[in-house]
């Protein structure tokens, strides 16, 4: 709460807090390997990005499994919805923090923009080399920084949620989309909610 004040961002008092460390249990490393790889190509299909070498990966490496029902319906429906290929063009912005979780990324910035995708792409296996291989050599950081992270974006979320409901400036220029895609896949690593990727809830 100290550091969003001092950025201008407004916080609450009985916003609950986060249990403590030790009742947190993480996915694995491999797991958040998996999802990454899933986000960005799914974000490259909704970006009109993707052509037939990410099916040729894809099934080269067996890697239907690693995507979730609502994903593996998107990236293979011709006409999806515009709404939904909006909210799947953000998917890198989660990939991105789970890069961070992983020690790829140093520090994640105050999100007040989308983050450069090439920070991204520079940490993935390219189409020649094998993604399982990514997937068995990778770790998380310390527990006790993932957690504290998650704190500090549910109670970003809350602000930027509240200045979209009170139609106001979001807060010392947070951009609400990216903090939304870093609620979920916070949540998600630290099972928050104890559900799969696609019915993690981000509620304030």
């Amino acid at each position: 709460m100290a550091y969003l004040r001092a950025k201008e961002v407004d916080v609450i008092e009985h916003l609950p807090i986060l249990e403590p460390e030790e009742e947190f249990n993480l996915r694995s490393p491999s797991d958040v390997a998996k999802r990454i790889i899933c986000l960005v190509f799914v974000t490259d299909f909704a970006q009109k990005n993707a052509n037939d070498s990410y099916w040729e990966y894809i099934e080269k490496h067996s890697l239907k499994s690693w995507f979730t029902p609502d994903e593996w319906s998107f990236i293979n429906n011709k006409k999806p919805d515009n709404q939904l290929v909006i909210n799947m063009s953000w998917r890198i912005e989660g990939a991105y923090l789970l890069f961070w979780a992983l020690g790829k990324i140093e520090n994640i910035p105050f999100p007040t923009e989308s983050i450069d995708p090439a920070d991204v792409y520079s940490c993935l296996p390219q189409f020649d080399q094998s993604p399982h291989d990514f997937v068995s050599s990778v770790q998380l950081i310390k527990k006790s920084k993932i957690i504290d992270v998650a704190d500090l974006i549910y109670r970003m979320h809350w602000a930027t949620r509240q200045a979209y409901l009170e139609q106001s400036e979001m807060p010392s220029g947070l951009e609400n989309g990216v903090v939304q895609e870093w609620h979920q896949a916070i949540n998600w690593l630290a099972y928050i909610d104890d559900e799969s990727w696609d019915d993690v809830s981000t509620d304030t």
